[in-house]
């Protein structure tokens, strides 16, 4: 029987005993005895409370563990300007595109997820946490993975030497296509343009995602044997180019655990750990690829990193959500961000009128020049086609909390466009 159990039968079978009884029990004659009792509860409550310290110092490191899910709301609302130096926007440095564009083939590779019903929105905060570098560590990372690699590639296992560089490790360029690395944040693995070997890497460009993940079962298992982990999902991430063929593009396979942060489910690089195949499909580019639908040129990357993802990334506050009808009031107006917004930019390339957009999806978008993630309303509007035939989407943001002082900041925009590029000599 636990401890809490049988203290909590205890108490119940006080409730029990009549008063009398109680009163029997303790006899002014039990002074000494009474004593001795009060001796050893000052030595068990002495015990408890180093007990307690030591745990507190113990698990404090990891309190944002405990926190994660209490995540305090703030009244914070971000003026415009703020936003505009988050996007790296406050440079000013000539005038830019007032949108981004997107190319693809078919618009379900835009990859448009459902709007969030939520209230709040979380703002998350980049943070440095990880631990000293630890060579034996870094040494028994090559050892582990470096022969089963070359195991399954049917080569020789080379030889390499490492390097300690600032507050990083690495191993030095005698691996072919290989590279090691250690830093306080994580444990890293990169061979860029997997060679001709026994380990044969490639998608079928014409086939569906579902499909590619499918066919690359047999290579996953190969991968997390190598790696000595595993992990519970997949995404493949499409980005087409704007010449050259359509069929060019690049895919990007993660093998990661969604639920092991937020931010996996918003940005295209896990947060936590994984492994990635990044497919390259420049035709050509190594002069072996035969049938343009078969990628084969493939480079391979496995991140683990030294601490949770919460520690990296951590939840800081809530703010309350704007509605999809604000955000749009707010896209009508011109009050977007993602680059220069005013109308003079506006005039270096074509002007969009995104009031009948074609799509819209909540992202997270990292800071330019700051340590925050802020949540964003993305639109998407089709604005033609390529020379080589993907279609194009105009995309731009609209911050998907409240901001103060759009009217003013998009106003001095215009007027900093209209100052001389020359200060004129008197």
């Amino acid at each position: 029987m636990r401890n809490n159990e049988r203290n909590e039968k205890l108490h119940r079978s006080f409730d029990l005993i009549d008063d009398e009884f109680i009163v029997e029990a303790s006899p002014q004659s039990a002074k000494p005895m009474t004593s001795i009792i009060n001796r050893r509860i000052k030595r068990l409550a002495f015990l408890a409370a180093c007990i307690c310290i030591v745990a507190g110092i113990a698990i404090s490191p990891f309190s944002y563990i405990f926190n994660k899910n209490n995540v305090p709301v703030s009244n914070m609302i971000y003026s415009a300007e703020q936003v505009g130096d988050f996007f790296g926007e406050g440079n000013f440095d000539g005038a830019t595109k007032a949108y981004t564009q997107v190319f693809v083939p078919d618009e379900k590779y835009l990859y448009i997820d459902a709007l969030t019903t939520e209230k709040y929105l979380t703002v998350y905060e980049m943070r440095n946490a990880g631990k000293a570098i630890d060579e034996e560590e870094f040494h028994d990372f090559i050892s582990y993975v470096l022969p089963k690699l070359c195991a399954e590639m049917n080569v020789a296992v080379p030889a390499y030497e490492t390097k300690r560089i600032n507050d990083s490790i690495a191993t030095l360029a005698s691996l072919e296509n290989m590279h090691f690395s250690q830093d306080s944040t994580s444990k890293d693995f990169h061979l860029y343009h997997l060679p001709s070997s026994d380990l044969v890497i490639e998608v079928d460009k014409r086939k569906s995602d579902a499909e590619i993940i499918q066919d690359l079962e047999p290579i996953k298992e190969k991968l997390f044997y190598i790696f000595g982990t595993e992990f519970s999902d997949i995404k493949i991430l499409r980005d087409y180019h704007q010449s050259g063929s359509s069929a060019d593009v690049d895919i990007y396979v993660y093998f990661y655990d969604s639920d092991a942060h937020p931010l996996n489910n918003h940005l295209d690089t896990p947060v936590s750990d994984y492994i990635a195949l990044e497919f390259d499909g420049s035709l050509g580019y190594m002069g072996e690829n035969t049938d343009e639908d078969i990628i084969s040129d493939v480079s391979i990357r496995y991140t683990d990193f030294m601490s949770d993802p919460y520690a990296r990334y951590v939840p800081v506050k809530k703010l309350k959500a704007i509605s999809l009808e604000d955000a749009e009031e707010l896209l009508y107006k011109g009050y977007v961000f993602g680059g220069h917004s005013c109308t003079l930019c506006m005039q270096e390339q074509a002007p969009v009128d995104f009031k009948d957009y074609d799509h819209v999806d909540l992202e997270y978008v990292r800071g330019f020049n700051n340590m925050e993630i802020l949540p964003f309303y993305a639109f998407y509007k089709y604005t033609g086609d390529a020379d080589n035939g993907n279609k194009i989407y105009a995309k731009i943001y609209v911050p998907a909390i409240k901001v103060s002082g759009y009217k003013k900041y998009f106003e001095d925009q215009e007027k900093y466009h209209l100052v001389p590029t020359e200060t004129p000599t008197e």
